[in-house]
């Protein structure tokens, strides 16, 4: 076997697993980084977004991957909040009655929003660091899934 011959790693079942990401992988996981610090700081998430896009044509497919999923967390979470600030508001106008059922739904809806936050930001870096690619970088769901 020549040296630049290379093999697929196996699992720990024998199954054949994808060969680790290429490039730079510090940098995704320093923006995913910043979105849980954007817990705490609100800004981070603007910083983490801007490098995302200046970033992602400059690397490989794998690391392109990690890039788009970010990219789409931000303009997805930003889309969630403000579709779940106008439902509240239209809630809290119809009727003074529906105001603490509005509070309770806005309420369900952060803690929703939270959860699908962390998830993607948790999944993808745990992905980043084991330099695996994210199979549907423009999915809408809850969690990275594995290529």
């Amino acid at each position: 076997m020549s040296e630049t011959e290379t093999v697929p790693e196996t699992g720990t079942e024998g199954e054949q697993r994808m060969p680790p990401v290429k490039g730079r992988a510090g940098m995704p996981i320093a923006i995913y980084a910043l979105y849980l610090a954007s817990i705490v700081v609100g800004i981070t998430s603007i910083i983490a977004v801007i490098l995302a896009y200046t970033s992602r044509e400059q690397e490989d497919y794998g690391l392109y991957t990690h890039y788009t999923f970010q990219i789409y967390t931000f303009w997805l979470g930003l889309l969630y909040s403000i579709g779940f600030g106008i439902a509240a508001a239209i809630l809290m106008l119809l009727a003074t009655s529906l105001g603490m059922f509005a509070m309770a739904l806005m309420a369900v809806a952060g803690i929703a929003l939270f959860a699908w936050f962390v998830l993607r930001c948790c999944t993808g870096l745990v992905m980043a660091i084991k330099g695996e690619p994210i199979a549907n970088p423009n999915s809408w769901g809850f969690v990275a899934a594995r290529a």
